[in-house]
């Protein structure tokens, strides 16, 4: 497996002054198991964490992700660049899954991801 690290040196988040990218490979597989407070972008990385997102999107159809460019600062541009960053338990805690506690969303993931 390989990943692209970015390296961001600064002294606040506001005051970045370089940046760096490092390719990191890994000679063996390394498990990964996610929670309900695993990014959505890092369970689309997961192996199977694409189709365990497509059925999400049935259960909460916040998640489904339009194609195409939406125009800046609508409210499809907004959630298109906000999703990829929200944790599980973010959709939860949206009402996107009402009725569903915290516990029911790891289920969930230990059921259909962490196998």
């Amino acid at each position: 497996m390989t990943a692209v690290y970015k390296i961001m040196l600064g002294r606040s988040s506001r005051d970045i002054a370089a940046t760096a990218e490092i390719t990191v490979e890994s000679t063996m597989e390394i498990p990964f198991t996610a929670d309900a407070n695993t990014t959505v972008r890092d369970i689309r990385r997961m192996k199977n964490g694409e189709a365990f997102l497509n059925g999400l999107v049935e259960v909460s159809p916040l998640l489904a992700l339009q194609n195409g460019d939406p125009k800046p600062g609508s409210t499809e541009y907004i959630k298109q660049r906000s999703i990829p960053e929200m944790v599980l338990r973010q959709v939860r805690l949206m009402g996107a899954m009402p009725g569903t506690s915290i516990e029911d969303v790891q289920k969930l993931i230990d059921d259909k991801l962490n196998r």
